[in-house]
This record gives C-alpha cells, structure tokens and sequence, in this order.
C-alpha cells in the first residue's frame, strides 16, 4: 500500500502470472501503447474459491473522472463469472476516495483483524443480484 523503488522478483511473478480463472487483471490505457493508466484484479482465495481479494490502481491525475467505477464493475461482472460469491479488499482507513467509491458500490466497511492498521472492504456479490 505505498509505493516501492524496485519490485521483488516473486512479487513481479505473482502479478504477472494472471489466469483468467483465478487471478484476473483489467488495466486501462489512454491511448493503445501509450502507458497505463489504471489496474484493477482480482485473486480468489486458494481454499475458499468463492471468495477473492481484490485491488485497484488509478494515477492520480485521472482521478475523479469514474474510472475507478468503471473497474470496479469490470471486476465484480468477472468476479460473478467465475462463481466468486464475496469480494473483498484492504484499504488504508484514511483512503476516503476508496472507502467511498466502495460504498457506493455496495460494499461494507469493517476493521481487518489481521492487521489493524487497515479495514475490509467487503460485498456479497449473491446480495447484489438479488437486488437487479
């Protein structure tokens, strides 16, 4: 959650090693072949398939123009896709553009157990076609 000088080789693998099936990524780009300019994924939990974590990236000077938005969605049609039932993220409890782009969404926000410096971002995509 911040921002790194040079990404550990197993770090670079983990994110390149996308499958469609259980580790999906969407990145936006202004132009073709001009830099991206967003990044959304998502990665299902191993032994709970049903579940899968996801993350968004936006460059800052493309914020506030419904980019992020328009990943999320993209996310949660794929996360549907596949069967995942819940998705969740971590946040930072001061990332108020996040904790509010998910509230719109849907999605509650609740303290993370597993590290208190963060809270869960988390929809029951199940709730969300009920309600279409």
């Amino acid at each position: 959650m911040g921002a790194v000088s040079e990404v550990p080789e197993a770090v670079l693998h983990a994110l390149s090693d996308v499958d469609g099936a259980n580790h999906a990524a969407f990145v936006a780009e202004p132009e073709p072949h001009r830099g991206m300019i967003a990044e959304s994924r998502l990665v299902r939990q191993t032994n709970e398939p049903e579940r899968a974590e996801f993350a968004i990236s936006v460059a800052e000077q493309w914020h506030r123009r419904g980019l992020a938005m328009t990943m999320m969605r993209l996310l949660e049609t794929k996360a549907a896709q596949l069967g995942v039932t819940v998705l969740y993220g971590v946040a930072l409890p001061d990332n108020t553009a996040m904790r509010t782009l998910a509230g719109r969404l849907g999605y509650s926000t609740r303290p993370n157990t597993n590290d208190p410096r963060t809270v869960l971002l988390t929809k029951d995509l199940r709730r969300t076609e009920r309600l279409h």
